[in-house]
């Protein structure tokens, strides 16, 4: 992979998405504080999801001074704690559905209680329950299943630039260059010189 999103640079694409993720977090974490003075919620759970998303946040800053300082061993960090969100949409995916599939009987006798306003359910009622639970268990997974699958493409672009990166502080190692290599602002790929190159 060449291109992120077809246009972009791998580690421009990279960059952008580490600060989304940092994004992502810091509202969550705003919204787990929100949660703890809205809803009453106990203040361990509010405060335990809040340290889980301050160290996700942590790990995106990670990424970005990786990608900023072309460090390998930061971009492989946090390559791999991408991973761990594919792997983890897959899973959120996958319990979504499950608990669509086992609930499937309180969702429906609910819109039918609702839809009948308490009189008698109808069976046409029924029917247009069972039909708009049908479509919005396949729209909220088939949306889930799409974000998931669009995580992994993120993820081959972030992988792609470990990868490209690496050969590129390989390039400047055979060449003796290794340790200015995090210093450089572009970096392209160096040529040998070529072994039977006449001299004028």
């Amino acid at each position: 992979m060449l291109k992120c999103c077809c246009c972009i640079p791998l580690r421009t694409g990279t960059l952008i998405l580490a600060f989304l993720l940092l994004f992502g977090q810091i509202g969550s974490i705003y919204s787990s504080r929100s949660y703890l003075y809205q809803y009453g919620l106990p203040v361990y759970a509010s405060y335990t999801a809040m340290g889980i998303d301050v160290l996700l946040a942590i790990f995106c800053v990670v990424g970005i001074i990786g990608v900023l300082r072309r460090n390998l061993k930061m971009v492989n960090f946090f390559a791999g704690f991408y991973l761990f969100l594919v792997i983890l949409s897959f899973i959120k995916t996958a319990g979504a559905i499950a608990l669509v599939i086992i609930y499937q009987s309180y969702i429906s006798a609910y819109c039918e209680l609702e839809a009948g306003n308490g009189a008698k359910t109808t069976q046409n009622i029924k029917s247009a329950c069972e039909t708009a639970y049908i479509i919005i268990a396949v729209i909220i997974g088939g949306v889930m299943f799409l974000i998931s699958l669009l995580n992994v493409y993120f993820y081959l672009c972030v992988k792609s630039y470990a990868v490209e990166l690496r050969k590129d502080q390989a390039s400047y190692a055979m060449l003796g260059n290794r340790d200015s290599f995090e210093n450089q602002p572009f970096v392209q790929q160096p040529y040998a010189q070529q072994p039977y190159a006449h001299k004028v």
